[in-house]
Order: C-alpha cells, then structure tokens, then sequence
C-alpha cells in the first residue's frame, strides 16, 4: 500500500480522515475496514471531495485491488460515474471480471441504468462498454441498453469513445443474439470459451454437443459474430458446418431456377412444405448426388436430407422438403395429426401462395405510412432498431399497427440477416396469441425463407416463464421448434 505521501496533497477534512486510513490499515481487519468506511462517508459527502477521494483510493490500494474491490458498493461507484470520474470504479470493475462476479456486476448495472441521464463522460461510457462486454451472454437485454446509451451520445456528437471497446461490445451482442434460447449454464460455457478462445477445450459431455447442435441451427451464414464461434469449436465440426450451408445455398439456386421456370410456364414456382393430402401434384422426387451423405454434423447433429422435385423438361429444377431424419423415416412426410390440424386451421385445398399476396395487399396501406416496405426490408438493424422494437412514438409497442408491421416482414422478410433473426422473437415481445402461432404456421406453408428464424422464436417461445400456452399450442410450437414445418 502506498504511504502518508498520497495524503499531502488533499483538502482538509479528507485528508485528516485519508490519514487515519494510512494508520489503520496496519492495525488490522476491523480497525482498517471502520477508517475506511469514515473516508467513503467524508469523501463521497460532496461533489468537491468526491473525484478526488476516488482516485486517492485507487492509487492507495495498488497491489490490493481484490481487497478493496469487495468494500466498495454501487452507491459509490454510480456517484464517481455520475460526477465525470472513473479511477475507482476502473478498478473494481476490473477486479468484479476477473473474478467473474456476476452478481456485483449485474446489481452496477441496474444502477448504471437507472442514473444513465447523467452518465455521460467519455469515460463512463467506456466503462459501460466493457460492462456490456462482461454480462453480454449473461443478460443481454442490460448490455443492449448500455450499448444503446452510448450509441445515443455519440449519436448527439460525444467522441473519444473507446473505438476498439465499442466494437467489442457490438461484437458480444451479436454471439449473444446467436445463442439466446440457450440456457443459462450454455451461455456461461459459450461466455468462457469465447473469451479463451485459444484453450483447448473439449466437447463430448452432453451439454457440449447439444450447444453445437443449437449452435448449427442458430447461426445463419454471414452472420456477425460467425468469426467468433469459428475460433472456439472443433475444427471439424466447423468444416462440416461450412460444408453443410454451401449445399444449403447451392439449393437455394435450384429453388430459383425452379421458380423463375415456374413463372413461364404459369406453374407454381416456390414450394414450401405441403401436406401430402394438400399437394396436387404426382412427380416422382430425387435425391441429388452432391447433396447425398453429407450433413451429419460431427457432434450427433440432426441429420437433414433435401430432395428436389424432379422433371428435366424445360430445364427447372423444384426444390422441396420432405423431412427431417431425426425420429422418422426418409419417406415420410407429416403424420395424419399434422394433416387434420393443418385442415382445422384453414382447412384443405388452400392457395397458400394467393394468400401470402392477399395479406400482404392487406397490411400496404400501414407499411407505406411507414416509410414503405423497401425501406423497412432494406434497412440494418443498426438503423432501424428504435422502429422495430416498438420504441418510438408513432409505432409503439403492443399497438396493432406494430404488430401488423411485424406481421408484414414475416410475409415479406427483410434483407439484414440480423433483423430476420430477431423478428419471430420480436412478436414475443408484444402479447403472442393464437393469431402468432397461425402466422408462423402459414409463412411455412406459403413457402416462406424463415423457418429457422421461426424454430428459433418458437424454441423461445417455448422457454419463456411468462408466457401461457395450452397444451394444444405447445405442441405446435414444439414442432415449429424443430423446423419441421418448412424449408426456407
């Protein structure tokens, strides 16, 4: 600990009270802990004493960081945050990650939160960058509103930010958007990983290979934080999933050509997932050479077959899915509880096609006073996260015209990889109902490009405590969760 040296240059009476602390410190525990209770209480009692008793007891503690990082509260660090300082809290902070204090850190950034009208100094906001860094996979709705205090001061001209930090953190939401339905024990294993990138980990408890199962299912090509995972999980598995998402692409190419052949001859050019019973068509069905044996991820990963339409004439190709592996045979397509709840809903014979067009005619008039539907399917997330979260003033959450908003890009997807990610999640933000579960149902079956943005929001849907479903609808959302209700 530093000496009586550290004390000269303080105004009276922190100084007398600071020199009482020198003393005691060596007299032992309950002696040292009253004299610095006495310099917290004088030091922190005026805006004029309070920045400097914070950095006195930053250099005085050096060496004893730990010691010192468990005396002092919130109260004491919002108020040094709240006045433009940083010394002391720099250093508590640093000590409550090292230790991987979650509950200290958390109970900051309530506190944090709840004054950040008057947070903010340049240095204050970079340390609720890297408070957004520690709790990103832990809580990331709190790191997403620190990240978004921020991004409101320099938005309103605050510079000197942190570039690398702030970049970190926006790095972090986007692995904790990747692996948010994970349990909480996940997304401290997957914490701790990425953040130790270069160990050596293993992956063959349960727990592990079920994250790399989630993990496939969840992380959409291009995707921000790809470079993340791919530094972490087998080297393998990750050739494997790379593997896998080109041939997923490559079919995407047939679909295209499907459709746009579709369009010139008049036929039906997008193909979803259909109900044999629904299906008019008797076209035989192949299994493509260079998709055939490839999928099985290295982990005990669900296997997926894709099968194409076949037919040579005219030179398209229609691409169609006919199931999963996982739990039933190549050749079986949806069982005949399926077809009768698929009937109940919106009974047999419907143009799924038709009414995706006819909705979307439907919910124009709300999208144009929006901006138009370019620019809400066109924009970044980045941009347009006030908007589509229900955060602003003509387009508030729980109101129809934002529910009808999010109805729309569910018919007509955005381009962002990231908006189309959070969009299922986002209806569950807003009272989900009986009209939810329809909605995810019948983008499936119109064909769709969402269904592992919607197994994601229904696997959520599933987890979340305050919301009630009934038996009848669980089921459905289980399998909605398991993507086997379309291609996309």
């Amino acid at each position: 600990m530093g000496g009586d040296v550290l004390v000269v240059g303080l105004a009276e009476p922190l100084r007398r009270v600071a020199g009482a602390l020198v003393v005691a410190s060596t007299k032992g525990e309950a002696l040292h802990l009253q004299a610095l209770k006495r310099v917290l209480e004088v030091g922190f009692s005026s805006t004029e004493q309070l920045v400097e008793c914070a950095a006195f007891l930053a250099e005085f503690y050096e060496g004893e960081e730990g010691w010192l990082a468990k005396q002092i509260g919130v109260q004491e660090m919002v108020q040094e945050l709240s006045y433009g300082g940083a010394a002391l809290t720099g250093v508590v902070v640093e000590q409550w990650m090292r230790q991987r204090d979650m509950v200290r850190m958390v109970r900051l950034v309530d506190g944090l939160l709840a004054a950040r009208l008057h947070l903010r100094h340049v240095d204050v906001l970079n340390v609720m960058l890297a408070m957004a860094c520690a709790i990103a996979l832990h809580k990331p709705q709190r790191a997403a509103a620190l990240l978004a205090h921020v991004d409101g001061c320099l938005r309103e001209g605050q510079d000197g930010v942190d570039g690398e930090l702030l970049a970190e953190a926006r790095q972090r939401m986007q692995v904790a958007e990747v692996v948010a339905a994970a349990d909480q024990a996940t997304r401290e294993m997957w914490d701790q990983r990425l953040q130790r990138s270069g160990d050596e980990w293993t992956w063959t408890s349960g727990r592990e290979r079920k994250a790399l199962s989630d993990l496939a299912e969840w992380l959409t090509p291009g995707h921000a934080a790809e470079k993340s995972f791919s530094q972490v999980v087998p080297r393998v598995w990750w050739d494997l999933w790379c593997h896998r998402e080109r041939v997923e692409r490559q079919g995407n190419l047939f679909a295209a050509a499907g459709r746009e052949s579709g369009a010139e001859t008049g036929g039906q050019g997008e193909v979803g997932w259909v109900p044999p019973h629904l299906a008019g068509a008797e076209e035989e069905v192949m299994l493509e050479d260079q998709v055939a044996g490839v999928i099985e991820s290295v982990m005990g990963r669900k296997a997926r077959w894709y099968w194409l339409g076949g037919g040579v004439v005219m030179g398209w190709v229609m691409m169609a899915w006919l199931g999963w592996i996982w739990g039933f045979g190549l050749n079986r397509g949806p069982g005949a509880a399926d077809q009768e709840e698929v009937e109940k809903i919106i009974g047999p014979g419907q143009d799924w096609m038709a009414w995706r067009l006819e909705e979307l005619r439907g919910l124009a008039g709300d999208v144009m006073l929006m901006g138009g539907a370019e620019k809400l399917r066109g924009g970044a997330w980045v941009d347009q996260s006030g908007l589509l979260t229900g955060q602003t003033a003509e387009l508030p959450l729980h109101s129809q015209r934002y529910r009808r908003m999010l109805a729309y890009l569910h018919l007509d997807p955005p381009v962002d990889a990231e908006v189309r990610v959070r969009l299922p999640r986002l209806l569950l933000d807003c009272e989900p109902d009986e009209d939810t579960l329809r909605l995810w149902e019948r983008c499936l079956l119109a064909g769709v490009p969402l269904r592992r943005e919607i197994a994601l929001g229904a696997q959520e849907a599933l987890g979340r405590p305050a919301l009630r479903w009934d038996e009848a609808q669980r089921e459905r959302l289980a399998v909605l969760a398991e993507g086997r209700r379309g291609g996309g």
